[in-house]
């Protein structure tokens, strides 16, 4: 019996790990004036594909089939590994479509072409709030508090404010040239 616990407990510690390198990923990505919007995909696509090696079949093959008489501690970690595979299933299917976006352009990126602001893509945004709405979701229903909204206002280095670097957005007006560095410096000043 104390074998096959220890076999759970190794089981369940893999399972552990796994999730920590999944979060140590998530938490070691930063965009950057020269990254492009086909990173940040490849990222997320990425970020899916670990989650589909998180392999929860191996705790729940491995749960003590005779240990007790009942078959509660069995029934009890399958219910877990059913739940679980539910939820990473879900965030997996967000991550995928997340990781379709973007393009070979730098994240900063405006045409500054005079009288051609840059028009959003906007099926392309849908797609993404609806998988961070998902992911969001997700992380509400496992108990993480909600995010609480701030009234912080972002500086990049040198001065830009959020609403000069937002003019790159603008359909009817002219960007100018060093609007778009101005748009960098500010999304390089995000983090986390």
């Amino acid at each position: 019996m104390s074998e096959v616990l220890l076999e759970v407990g190794r089981s369940a510690e893999n399972v552990f790990y796994s999730f920590l390198g999944l979060i140590a990923d998530t938490l070691g990505f930063t965009a950057k004036v020269d990254t492009k919007k086909e990173d940040v995909g490849e990222y997320f696509d990425s970020l899916g594909e670990k989650i589909g090696a998180v392999s929860l079949e191996r705790l729940s093959e491995k749960a003590p089939a005779g240990v007790d008489k009942d078959g509660v501690l069995n029934k009890t970690i399958k219910e877990a590994v059913d739940g679980s595979k539910k939820v990473l299933s879900t965030l997996k299917g967000h991550l995928k479509s997340l990781g379709q976006v973007g393009d070979s352009n730098v994240v900063g990126y405006a045409h500054n072409a005079k009288g051609q602001g840059t028009a959003p893509n906007d099926e392309q945004l849908k797609a993404m709030f609806n998988s961070l709405t998902g992911i969001v979701e997700i992380a509400k229903e496992v108990g993480l508090k909600e995010l609480k909204v701030g009234s912080a206002t972002l500086r990049a280095t040198g001065g830009a404010d959020n609403k000069e670097g937002a003019k790159i957005l603008s359909t009817n007006n002219d960007p100018e040239a060093d609007d778009v560095g101005k748009a960098a410096a500010i999304l390089a000043t995000v983090s986390g």
